[in-house]
């Protein structure tokens, strides 16, 4: 079988064939690739996709809400829980209000994850930018400006 229509899993890179749900090589899940077909224009606002460096994790910041998304876990939270930007010698720091709602397995979170070099900081309140480039990418400098102005104080200009 041919391979060029097979997509490369977004968190370790392995190809995988179209109708395969999870990635053959780490588990991950895959994106729908057979969803039924949608009308284009159904959502009424745009989001903005970050990865990171590795490839392991993924920010999807839109006009309501501010998500994060891992193999392990998910969470999305809206943007007035999101307080402030700490950057220091050892990373940036987003740091947030409250314990942000996990949509993903807490118990997998709970037991493998925490505690390890992971977006999370060990509190559950704190992730780290750094992975997606903070503050060097202008793209996010410029959408976290943009989604959430109490926090542009923090953020360098693009």
């Amino acid at each position: 079988m041919s391979t060029p229509n097979w997509l490369p899993c977004p968190y370790c890179g392995f190809p995988n064939g179209p109708r395969e749900r999870a990635c053959k090589s780490c588990g991950g899940p895959l994106w729908a690739q057979d969803a039924p077909d949608a009308d284009p224009y159904v959502a009424d606002e745009t989001m903005h996709l970050y990865h990171s460096t590795d490839g392991t994790q993924l920010l999807c910041l839109s006009h309501s809400w501010f998500e994060y998304d891992t193999r392990h876990m998910a969470f999305r939270t809206p943007w007035s829980n999101l307080i402030t930007i700490y950057r220091g010698l050892l990373g940036s720091y987003l740091n947030m209000q409250a314990v942000p709602e996990l949509v993903g397995d807490g118990v997998l979170y709970r037991s493998r994850v925490l505690g390890k070099h992971t977006g999370l900081h060990h509190d559950e309140r704190r992730l780290r930018l750094d992975p997606f480039g903070f503050p060097q990418n202008r793209q996010l400098c410029a959408d976290l400006r943009r989604y959430a102005p109490h926090l542009a104080r923090y953020v360098p200009r693009a």
